[in-house]
């Protein structure tokens, strides 16, 4: 299954130049299974998701769900499966003690030429690391990629869209269908996910 894991709307997010209809639509058109909305401290209730879900005429088939960004000590984090806005800045231990069943994925930390390191990649926290983004740039994303071949941590992608067109661009591929934001964050923590990513085999090689 096919899910754009980071993507924020004019809606809700002041950064984002993209309206939330376009938004459905785009992943729709380019093949994805689901959205995730990920607004900076703002969670989409269930008769939001749904007004959206008519608005934009998507095919039933199609899962649309509400994760959100939020500022912590060590840098954005995607939290899915928290069913409540959560504005302010938290300290990630606090997050996971009070949300044990969320999924915290640490977002674009490359972004800007950051440099994690390798404990903070591998965190007892964390779900899962964002290594594809849209906000990093290749030479980002590349490092990602590579630190994610060497330490193997549960990795995902984010196109982290703002602007129309932007949809899809990164999207994670799950080994199993998911309905629910529940279900989605207990596919997370239990590693059952990666980003699509086609590389080039080498000569010799199937």
């Amino acid at each position: 299954m096919l899910v754009e894991l980071h993507c924020h709307t004019r809606r809700h997010s002041s950064c984002s130049r993209l309206e939330p209809e376009s938004a459905v639509r785009e992943a729709v058109a380019r093949g994805l299974q689901g959205l995730l909305l990920t607004e900076h401290g703002y969670w989409w209730p269930d008769d939001e998701l749904a007004a959206l879900r008519a608005a934009a005429g998507v095919p039933e088939h199609f899962v649309l769900l509400a994760g959100q960004e939020v500022e912590t000590e060590l840098g954005h984090v995607l939290v899915i499966g928290v069913t409540l806005s959560l504005p302010e800045q938290y300290r990630v231990a606090d997050l996971r003690r009070r949300f044990p069943d969320a999924a915290l994925v640490r977002a674009h930390p490359w972004r800007g030429g950051g440099s994690p390191g390798d404990p903070g990649l591998q965190h007892p926290a964390f779900a899962a690391v964002e290594v594809f983004n849209r906000n990093q740039c290749p030479a980002e994303n590349i490092a990602a990629l590579r630190a994610w071949h060497r330490l193997r941590f549960t990795a995902t992608a984010g196109s982290d869209a703002h602007l129309p067109g932007q949809v899809g661009t990164f999207p994670t591929l799950f080994d199993h269908p998911v309905t629910t934001v529940a279900a989605l964050a207990a596919e997370l923590h239990a590693g059952r996910c990666r980003p699509l990513c086609k590389e080039i085999a080498r000569a010799g090689s199937t």
